[in-house]
């Protein structure tokens, strides 16, 4: 056996991570037992074989092209990008719990962003007790923020409110808070 991914070719679908490459360039695999590269997958299947990825970079699509590879983004559809945003609401939520000196029921929560993982995350720390206000920047997010009973504050302008709140959630993919907001945080 000359790879590990022998069987690859034989596959009607070959379905890689989310995403498709890891920081150090490699294959997406934490608990691979050896260093993978795109290329040596890739390698072993033929023109025209269907690979599926998340979050394709620019480098994965070149490869990919390169052998004739059809290449789907799995992560561009709707409903994959819900599904992960509930194990990252969750994996928020269990950070905050393992971190603050209090529980979450009454805790003054601010939740920056209303998307996917924002709406997961008001949702299921409210269900917690929590006193959720949410932070967004247009009106149709407050006016849905409001209807399920949460605070509301404009993302633009937080500058003054960041002190009066026990936890901070960004969940939008940019810094929000620069040095000049964290100074305002309460402490701990």
């Amino acid at each position: 056996e000359t790879s590990a991914f022998v069987d690859a070719a034989r596959a009607h679908c070959v379905v890689l991570p989310l995403p498709v490459l890891g920081g150090d360039g490699l294959l997406n695999a934490p608990f691979r037992r050896k260093e993978v590269t795109l290329g040596e997958i890739l390698d072993q299947l033929h023109p025209g074989q269907v690979v599926c990825g998340g979050l394709l970079s620019e480098e994965v699509v070149k490869e990919a092209e390169k052998r004739s590879l059809r290449l789907f983004d799995y992560y561009e559809r709707e409903e994959c990008k819900i599904a992960n945003a509930v194990p990252t609401a969750e994996g928020a939520i269990q950070v905050a719990m393992e971190n603050m000196p209090t529980t979450l029921h009454g805790a003054r929560v601010l939740v920056i962003g209303y998307g996917r993982v924002g709406t997961l995350c008001a949702h299921r720390l409210k269900s917690l007790g929590a006193k959720v206000t949410v932070a967004a920047r247009n009106c149709a997010d407050w006016a849905w923020a409001k209807a399920f009973g949460y605070g509301i504050e404009d993302s633009r302008r937080l500058l003054h409110w960041l002190g009066g709140y026990d936890l901070i959630i960004n969940t939008v993919p940019v810094m929000m808070l620069d040095r000049e907001h964290l100074e305002r945080v309460s402490h701990g």
